[in-house]
């Protein structure tokens, strides 16, 4: 068997051999788009900032045709003093006639190789098919729900407009607000062993993907990006394919995030995560979405309340590729590290 690689970093446009993938598993992943839409979102997918920085496909071919591929995104990762890179896998696709004969599995071994040598601390991936694949390899899952909230009711905003406790965040946005989380590294240490933290550019991967949807779909483009109440923010990006506005991540500001829990609902940083959650509900409404969608994770419960929890689905899970990285300390998966 033979690995080919392609890189969007050394491939301004996408591969021929990467629409052939595409075009063979658009049955499985295209939902609501027509071939050519799934190919036109990939070939827009390819070339978005985050993709360059670091999307790779693999392929492993017996030597005369593909027989499974998939795909590596570079992140940031950190646990105490270990800081480098991890890779998100996503898109993992063998095709049905070559089914059940390892290959997944043995092109998984092979990436996971390849990115221990090149000295990777870690690959994450969100199972869609369950645990045991994955397992198999040294994935350990992490425990996942869904929260949702129904949006406002058109016509009847939770925030009314110009409301100075909320402000509505553009893209531009982005860097400051993840900062303002992330750059806390002290207090980020206390709460979270191991972290994978979310950079503008894979927010953005996410709003770009909303956009294609909303232009391929005849929907309205989403002006905000998410929303900030004192130091409370959350991201989110449209999901037109199943009516959710989904919440990338959500923060609750440094305080009720360091104590895990809102000890007081009536405290100003309660109403904050509060109001914030009102204007996901809006701008759900707004865009003709009925439901907000966030992830629950180890870390959030304590003062993420509301709505309905549900089961989910997807399931994070994590390998370490050196020593000192341990699955069980990533806390703090959220929806924008979905790929």
């Amino acid at each position: 068997m033979e690995l080919l690689v392609y890189s969007a970093a050394e491939h301004s446009e996408i591969p021929d051999a990467a629409l052939d993938r595409d075009r063979l598993n658009h049955a499985a992943w295209g939902g609501s788009l027509t071939q050519e839409q799934y190919l036109e979102r990939e070939r827009r997918l390819w070339r978005d900032p985050f993709s360059r920085q670091g999307l790779r496909l693999w392929v492993l071919s017996d030597g005369h045709e593909p027989v499974a591929s998939l795909e590596t995104y570079a992140v940031q990762a950190k646990s105490g003093d270990l800081a480098g890179s991890g890779h998100g896998i996503a898109s993992v696709y063998v095709e049905e006639r070559h089914r059940g004969g390892g290959h997944a599995s043995d092109l998984l071994r092979r990436v996971h190789e390849r990115l221990r040598a090149e000295g990777a601390l870690l690959t994450y991936l969100i199972s869609e098919i369950g645990p045991s694949l994955y397992e198999r390899l040294g994935y350990r899952g992490r425990p996942l729900r869904l929260r949702r909230l129904a949006a406002s009711e058109p016509g009847r905003p939770d925030i009314e407009p110009g409301d100075p406790r909320v402000r509505l965040l553009e893209e531009r946005d982005l860097l400051a607000v993840l900062e303002s989380r992330y750059g806390r590294s002290e207090g980020q240490a206390k709460r979270l062993p191991l972290s994978i933290p979310l950079s503008p550019q894979q927010i953005g991967w996410h709003l770009q993907r909303g956009r294609i949807y909303a232009e391929l779909l005849g929907r309205p483009v989403a002006d905000a990006v998410g929303a900030r109440a004192g130091d409370a923010f959350a991201l989110w990006a449209p999901e037109y394919r199943h009516g959710v506005l989904r919440v990338l991540t959500l923060y609750p500001g440094a305080r009720l995030f360091l104590a895990g829990l809102i000890d007081d609902p009536r405290s100003p940083e309660a109403a904050a995560v509060r109001d914030v959650l009102h204007a996901a509900r809006d701008e759900a409404a707004r865009l003709g979405l009925s439901t907000v969608e966030m992830w629950e994770n180890t870390v959030n419960p304590g003062w993420l309340r509301g709505g309905l929890p549900v089961p989910a689905e997807d399931l994070p899970m994590l390998l370490p590729l050196r020593g000192g990285i341990h699955a069980e300390d990533w806390l703090d998966w959220e929806r924008g590290h979905w790929l």
